[in-house]
């Protein structure tokens, strides 16, 4: 008990108290983050971080996918793929043969070489003409961008009294698409392609075993030319046709090349009555029609052609050319309105117009 009373020593005290706090210490280890960010934010070392916030916002995006949206096609591309899809399903529509049994001479003479021809050249009158007629295709085509279809885009027109509808898928330079002329539907792919200097488009249309592919090229120089080379197999003839058109001091002209054989159509004015003027060579032989279009008295196309052949002159009257979708009745399928959006058989009507110039 004797020990419980002996003295305090003050100064051994303090030296047991420092020994005591120094192990503790020595024990303790150290956070490395606090030392790391006090460190790290230091005055001088602010914009080292700044700069690492950089690099990360720039090598590490925000890696959510993009949202899938078509954008918009521009009028340009509507109206190159409306002219290129019309001409599709005319050259394939078409079987050379006419629709009434127009054919009348007027004056006596030998047959022309121009009568050789003369389904063929009334086709050609017929589908190209709309090329030198006041509207043009930049006036009747509206472009639609679709939703819930497996198509992108939905391009409508109508050229005498035929609709068009022409639904795409575009997937960079490359598309597929349903060209739906009446009740005929053409399978379609193509790519599309534009340089500073060049725009190309080729188009290939297959209807059954029959097929038109088209290449489309467009430069612009002292005039502005249109080029469309086309390549066909209708019931197994193969056909191949170049087509230019040109414009130069507002004015047009078209011109084609079959064979060894060349046409140059153009449109004028004569006292208020428009008239087409058709120069030829047909086997070698030169001439010239003069094209006038008129109605018979149940409101069908009729086209004069006034032929002038060296010494020969006649005149002869032609129907619209036949096409096979002139025989489909279009509106058979009217009670069920969903076949009319490829792809989309649920297809409620949803699309947004981005073009529309009427």
């Amino acid at each position: 008990m004797a020990k419980l009373h002996r003295s305090i020593d003050p100064i051994r005290m303090e030296e047991a108290k420092e020994r005591t706090m120094t192990a503790v210490m020595d024990r303790i280890e150290p956070k490395p983050q606090t030392i790391f960010w006090r460190s790290i934010l230091r005055p001088v070392l602010i914009p080292t971080v700044a700069l690492l916030v950089i690099l990360a916002v720039l090598f590490f995006p925000d890696t959510n996918p993009p949202i899938d949206d078509p954008g918009v096609l521009s009028a340009y591309d509507s109206q190159k793929l409306a002219e290129l899809s019309y001409l599709s399903g005319n050259f394939i529509g078409a079987n050379l043969t006419v629709s009434l049994p127009y054919y009348a001479f007027l004056a006596d003479g030998d047959e022309t070489e121009f009568e050789q021809e003369d389904v063929r050249i009334n086709f050609y009158f017929d589908t190209l003409r709309v090329y030198l007629e006041d509207i043009d295709f930049t006036q009747v085509v509206q472009s639609e961008v679709l939703t819930d279809s497996e198509f992108d885009y939905l391009i409508t027109f109508e050229l005498h009294d035929k609709s068009y509808s022409f639904y795409v898928r575009i997937d960079g330079s490359d598309l597929v698409g349903e060209l739906i002329v009446g009740a005929i539907i053409f399978d379609v792919t193509g790519t599309l392609e534009e340089t500073d200097t060049e725009t190309r488009f080729d188009l290939e249309a297959i209807s059954g075993d029959d097929y038109v592919r088209i290449q489309y090229r467009y430069e612009v120089e002292d005039e502005i030319e249109s080029k469309y080379e086309v390549q066909s197999r209708i019931n197994g003839v193969e056909t191949e046709q170049e087509i230019k058109v040109s414009r130069e001091d507002n004015e047009e002209e078209v011109e084609i090349k079959d064979g060894d054989n060349e046409y140059t159509l153009k449109r004028e004015v004569e006292d208020g009555e428009t008239i087409y003027k058709l120069e030829y060579k047909i086997n070698g032989v030169e001439g010239e029609a003069r094209i006038v279009e008129t109605t018979d008295i149940n409101g069908n196309a009729i086209f004069q052609y006034s032929v002038k052949e060296g010494d020969i002159e006649k005149d002869i009257e032609r129907g619209r050319p036949h096409y096979d979708f002139d025989d489909e009745d279009e509106d058979e399928d009217d009670d069920n309105p969903g076949n009319d959006n490829p792809g989309n058989q649920s297809y409620d009507g949803s699309s947004t117009l981005i073009q529309n110039s009427l």
